[in-house]
């Protein structure tokens, strides 16, 4: 139904965008009024009020001489409410003894927005940039909500700062062939992403669900599946939300950069998330004083970053573990990289191509054999910690997560390889391929990017026509809300 309503929608945005802007963006406004409303009512209501709100205060910020740290704390303080509200007031109004059904009911209004969470950053961010004197381009109303409502980033993000989005609605869109199409290729692999992320999905949330049914060996197979399942899904739309602004002229920066080929975790941050992790930096991490003032205060902000990380995923404990787990390895890694000969400092391309990953040959002969198995040895480290960290991430409550541990440490049986292989086939040549394209390095996405591209038009067509039968094979009549979407 949304692809029938992008196409109609699309053929008017390409009219309107050759003649008036003005004209293209209330177009586009509309539309994304009208993709707020069927995602939730109550997004569609609040929407439009955080907006005029935030263009408003922010445009006295940008004006005012005196107080403007006050007003600077004002203005965030009301785009932080609603999300503050929706997200804090039940568990508070439970813990001081209220009724949680009444309070939950009362809480939720229409229902929490979805993506409340995304939109909120975005704001957030321009009125920041705005205040420190980042971002200095005159911003009317129209071109603001433009920004903060524009609907491919608005259920789920990638969250995009006003200085990469507003200059580029000052100009005219560009028309080529190699942005449709290349934003084409992108729609087609968000598809392909989500079905086969729907298809792991089925299994884990059996095993999360009830752990204890399940042997150690599923249990840990399921770890691992969700460790996929998450990146794909996830993956999926930002691809999917690039794509489709592609389609319309505009660039979007990307999300995410092989974040399962990291041998630190702060290479991970870099990698996973990378509009979320960069924002908790600019605008959490680096006001708190960054890694300025001292290696304990460096810590202290690190745990506190990743805090503020997991409770805007929710406020529940298991995030609040999540993030506590996160901050916990950021700071060993920062403690004790220097001991462990700090694997993580050489460059991505040399410790790959040095581990025999990647093209062409080892860059530096001086690499001894012994860095190469650091290298390795960091990155299965760092990938079994990932695992045990989506584990809290994804487990209902404690008790879900240590039935998992236990069952995996007490219940496990190897010999159930060969049984599950035959049970699922498909599943496990969906894990193995994904972790497979792990080791694929940019270049080759980005020639495979442009061989599609050359392609011609009926062959472009008949990739449609493949794609559109994997989702129904993998992803069955309908796709699941991606995961994403709840924060």
């Amino acid at each position: 139904m949304f692809m029938l309503c992008f196409v109609a929608f699309y053929v008017g945005y390409v009219f309107l965008s050759e003649t008036r802007r003005y004209a293209m963006m209330s177009y586009v406004l509309a539309f994304n009024l009208f993709f707020a409303y069927k995602a939730s009512l109550s997004l569609a209501i609040l929407l439009p009020i955080v907006t005029v709100v935030s263009w408003t205060l922010t445009r006295f910020l940008s004006r005012s001489v005196r107080h403007r740290r006050l007003w600077l704390v004002a203005t965030v303080g009301l785009e932080l409410l609603p999300l503050l509200w929706y997200k804090f007031s039940a568990p508070l109004a439970i813990l001081c003894g209220f009724d949680s059904a009444t309070w939950r009911v009362a809480a939720a209004g229409w229902g929490i927005p979805v993506g409340i969470g995304f939109f909120t950053l975005q704001a957030v961010s321009y009125t920041v940039d705005v205040w420190r004197g980042t971002f200095r381009l005159r911003t009317d109303l129209c071109e603001y909500a433009f920004y903060l409502t524009f609907f491919p980033l608005l259920l789920a993000g990638p969250i995009t700062r006003a200085g990469v989005l507003i200059p580029q609605l000052k100009q005219r869109v560009g028309w080529d062939k190699e942005w449709i199409y290349g934003g084409l290729f992108l729609l087609l692999l968000g598809l392909v992403k989500k079905a086969a992320a729907n298809y792991l999905a089925v299994f884990n949330d059996w095993v999360f669900d009830t752990p204890a049914a399940f042997s150690g060996f599923e249990n840990l197979v399921a770890v691992l599946g969700y460790t996929i399942q998450i990146f794909l899904d996830f993956s999926a739309y930002s691809d999917l939300s690039i794509g489709l602004a592609a389609m319309m002229g505009l660039k979007l920066p990307d999300n995410f950069e092989n974040p399962y080929r990291s041998r630190s975790l702060t290479e991970f941050w870099h990698r996973w998330h990378i509009s979320l992790s960069s924002w908790l930096r600019d605008y959490v991490y680096i006001p708190l004083g960054g890694n300025r003032r001292g290696k304990l205060r460096t810590c202290l902000n690190c745990l506190l970053t990743m805090w503020v990380a997991g409770l805007w995923h929710g406020v529940s404990w298991m995030f609040f573990a999540w993030g506590t787990l996160h901050g916990v390895g950021l700071i060993v890694q920062k403690l004790f990289s220097h001991s462990l000969n700090r694997p993580s400092t050489l460059s991505r391309k040399t410790a790959w191509r040095s581990a025999g990953v990647g093209q062409g040959r080892t860059e530096s002969p001086a690499l001894s054999r012994k860095t190469v198995w650091r290298s390795v040895v960091a990155w299965l480290l760092t990938f079994l910690f990932l695992m045990c960290s989506w584990v809290l991430f994804r487990a209902p409550d404690a008790d879900s997560a240590w039935a998992m541990v236990k069952q995996v440490f007490t219940a496990f049986d190897f010999s159930m390889l060969l049984p599950f292989v035959t049970a699922r086939p498909l599943w496990v040549l969906l894990c193995v391929g994904s972790l497979l394209s792990v080791f694929v390095g940019h270049a080759s996405f980005v020639r495979l990017k442009s061989r599609f591209i050359r392609l011609p038009w009926w062959a472009k067509l008949l990739c449609g026509l493949l794609v559109w039968q994997c989702v129904q094979q993998l992803g069955g009549n309908d796709l699941s809300p991606f995961i994403y979407m709840q924060f």
